[in-house]
């Protein structure tokens, strides 16, 4: 068998090391808390019910869906800055209607603008329509967005 043999110096130092690293992560805890805890009129905290927790869930829902529309109006604009690329532009105009298809009731004019958008550069891009109507239809996804 094998001994293992501590240093006492150190049965004496382990409690202080872990005091002070549970005071740390009790302190971590209590930064992160109040960022999330909500508050009442008065400006009291008070507990985070279900109701709470559930709009917390679809406020975050909501901002990664509008980020993520956001970013497919970046790639529009980004083919619009290029030379024409039909088959890019029909890849990206079929991709975004597939994943605008559905999500965050509040985004659907949102969706609906990023769609046409997605249209009218596919369009321009195989030249059947002028580069200022895909223009146009970018600008209105964008101030959707806004």
């Amino acid at each position: 068998m094998v001994e293992i043999e501590l240093d006492p110096r150190l049965s004496r130092i382990a409690p202080v090391v872990l005091a002070g690293m549970a005071a740390m992560a009790l302190a971590l805890l209590a930064i992160a808390g109040r960022s999330v805890t909500p508050v009442d009129a008065t400006g009291h905290p008070r507990i985070l019910s279900y109701a709470d927790w559930q709009a917390l869930k679809a406020e975050r829902a909501f901002r990664a869906e509008r980020d993520r529309l956001r970013r497919a109006v970046e790639e529009l604009a980004g083919i619009l800055e290029a030379r024409p690329d039909p088959v890019r532009a029909m890849l990206v105009r079929d991709r975004i209607l597939k994943e605008a298809a559905m999500g965050h009731p509040a985004l659907e004019q949102a969706r609906r603008k990023l769609r046409a958008a997605a249209e009218a550069v596919a369009a321009w891009a195989s030249g059947g329509t002028g580069r200022e109507e895909a223009v146009r239809a970018v600008q209105e996804a964008v101030e959707a967005l806004r």
